[in-house]
């Protein structure tokens, strides 16, 4: 996964191309959760938060899975406001969660 990730930037005009980066970073969010590397697991839901648009992000919103299961391990990212940051899932390339 992390070598698709690395490629990924080769095909940014390709309108799949943020869906790759995040479902990339989500899947590796969740491999290291699995191995109980609680910090990497963080890493890898603030990189799928900066994930640049697409149609379905734009209008289905992100896969939150990863951040449902952060309180489990002891973590609760933040929801920033309105005002702070915009919500990716509307176009903005900011993470919408903060550590």
């Amino acid at each position: 996964m992390q070598k698709a990730i690395e490629l990924a930037p080769q095909f940014r005009t390709n309108w799949n191309y943020g869906n790759a980066i995040h479902d990339g970073h989500m899947v590796l969010g969740r491999v290291a959760l699995r191995r109980g590397d609680i910090e990497a697991a963080k890493r890898e839901l603030l990189e799928a938060g900066k994930t640049p648009e697409s149609p379905q992000l734009n209008s289905l919103g992100p896969n939150r899975s990863l951040a449902c299961a952060a309180p489990a391990i002891g973590w609760e990212p933040t929801r920033r406001r309105s005002g702070q940051a915009a919500d990716y899932s509307r176009g903005s390339t900011g993470s919408p969660y903060t550590s």
